[in-house]
């Protein structure tokens, strides 16, 4: 279940596993970008379950944001083909 759920957010930013780990020592918590993960994760949660069932109008029955929602299968959100295309990317 755990890989299953990393493989989801190495697909959602276009990174594998390294991007947030030590290839060396997975356990290690020193990567910026795997503590920036967690915080995002917690930014998300926050989303789906606070605000959205919070907001009246919203057509969808079940509204939610994931990783893809913001990344676009790139590392850094906002950076996906649209908006890199507009900032001469």
């Amino acid at each position: 279940m755990v890989v299953h759920a990393m493989d989801s957010f190495g697909h959602a930013l276009g990174v594998n596993c390294t991007y947030c780990r030590d290839a060396k020592d997975w356990s290690k918590n020193d990567h910026v970008e795997k503590n920036t993960a967690r915080d995002m994760m917690k930014m998300v949660h926050t989303i789906n379950e606070d605000m959205l069932p919070k907001m009246s109008d919203i057509k969808s029955e079940r509204p939610g944001v994931n990783c893809g929602t913001c990344h676009h299968g790139m590392p850094r959100p906002g950076m996906g083909p649209m908006n890199m295309k507009r900032q001469g990317g």
